[in-house]
């Protein structure tokens, strides 16, 4: 299968198809995504508190402002279940949800509000605004910009 190109940054990952008759058939997908976001939130600057989960890469990465709010310096390998710990056990599962109903319905963008703990053990309640991009049906790339 072969997806066509939108933007000249090619990234190649393998997926499973689950069928009906619960047989499991693997393929090779050439995605095209652009290796940085560029999205932005209307009445929000740029530089404001935010995160990139690449899903192709599978790397989630955040800028300085998030790291202000949260205290947890950039490690861009962490990963996107680094920051779902730091969400509250109360509100985790719904925000996962949400992110899952909207990606299920293609939507491009959801919002969500839900406390966050930072590296000095404190939760913050914050309203994380998701833009998501799409090639070819799936999400390859999403992008959070928070306010306290």
């Amino acid at each position: 299968m072969h997806l066509p190109a939108t933007n000249g940054y090619p990234n190649r990952f393998r997926m499973v198809l689950n069928y009906p008759e619960k047989r499991s058939v693997p393929v090779n997908i050439l995605l095209s995504v652009p290796k940085a976001c560029d999205l932005q939130m209307p009445g929000h600057k740029k530089e404001g508190p935010r995160w990139v989960w690449n899903m192709l890469e599978g790397t989630f990465s955040g800028n300085g402002s998030l790291t202000e709010i949260t205290g947890y310096a950039n490690q861009p390998s962490s990963g996107l279940a680094s920051w779902m710990r730091n969400i509250h056990s109360q509100d985790r599962a719904r925000v996962m949800e949400s992110i899952a109903r909207c990606t299920d319905k293609r939507q491009s963008s959801c919002s969500n509000l839900y406390q966050l703990r930072g590296r000095d053990g404190r939760y913050r309640l914050v309203r994380d605004k998701v833009f998501i991009q799409y090639s070819g049906g799936f999400p390859v790339m999403m992008q959070g910009f928070v306010q306290l």
